[in-house]
């Protein structure tokens, strides 16, 4: 009854939402993805190595908005990227972004508003496959996607766990490789939440009205995360030249020692 209620929630504050996304353009999104990878992983807040995103099989870049006065609203956007292929020295092949939109619900003890920005980093191909398709989650509030809290503005927002897609019961968990269905969720919020003590439940899946915007008609996720769409959208030029330089400097071939006099 309870996971009704909040499934009932979500689909009640699916108009909020939607006038999100109203004010999304290309450059927001892209916009909102680079902050990610700048606040997670960058020097100063030490959340994650940026490193991680070329060892992984794919990655999720959240940027969500949560208010809360007893029940808590938490909706907004992302992108999953996957690597596609291998290129020269090992580096990553990236595939082009799938856009997402998630809601969700909280009903508890809950107080306050905070704007979270988030990575998750996917283990497997199983797992990259499980976001294109769109996730259901429930839990209380600690678990997917796993914020903890954090001002962004300071060195001390650090929050890193690790998180399972899927639930014993998912039949898909048969064809999940060991460890597999685990994602490493880093995260770092900005504002002001007095308490949030609920048990919460909502959604992440692919954006049609983003995918439109992105790549026009007949263009599913699953032609991206395979490969078959290969080209990003313009406006993300500023994230793939930072994971191509990324995978530079992890994959640059060894320098060859100079010969001797």
């Amino acid at each position: 009854q309870t996971r009704f209620s909040l499934h009932s929630s979500c689909l009640g504050v699916e108009h909020l939402s939607r006038n999100l996304k109203m004010g999304l353009t290309k450059d927001v999104v892209s916009h909102d993805a680079m902050r990610c990878i700048e606040v997670v992983g960058n020097d100063e807040h030490h959340i994650m190595d940026p490193a991680r995103l070329d060892q992984c099989e794919g990655f999720v870049l959240l940027t969500t908005h949560k208010t809360a006065v007893g029940l808590a609203v938490e909706t907004g956007h992302g992108v999953l990227i996957t690597r596609i292929g291998q290129g020269e020295h090992g580096r990553a092949i990236f595939s082009a972004p799938v856009p997402l939109e998630t809601t969700r619900v909280g009903v508890g003890l809950s107080l306050g508003w905070e704007k979270l920005y988030t990575v998750m980093l996917l283990r497997s191909k199983w797992a990259v496959n499980k976001v294109a398709k769109g996730l259901v989650v429930d839990g209380g509030d600690s678990e997917v996607p796993g914020y903890l809290r954090g001002d962004i503005d300071t060195a001390a927002s650090k929050t890193h766990r690790s998180i399972k897609l899927g639930t014993p019961l998912d039949n898909e968990l048969v064809d999940c490789p060991p460890g597999g269905n685990t994602a490493e969720v880093y995260a770092a919020t900005k504002g002001f939440m007095v308490a949030d003590i609920s048990f919460s439940g909502g959604k992440m899946s692919p954006s049609a009205d983003l995918m439109k915007m992105f790549y026009g008609e007949g263009v599913t996720p699953e032609d991206i995360i395979s490969g078959k769409v290969t080209e990003p959208p313009a406006e993300f030029k500023e994230v793939y030249r930072f994971l191509r330089a990324l995978g530079s400097v992890l994959h640059e071939a060894p320098t060859a020692p100079a010969a001797a006099q």
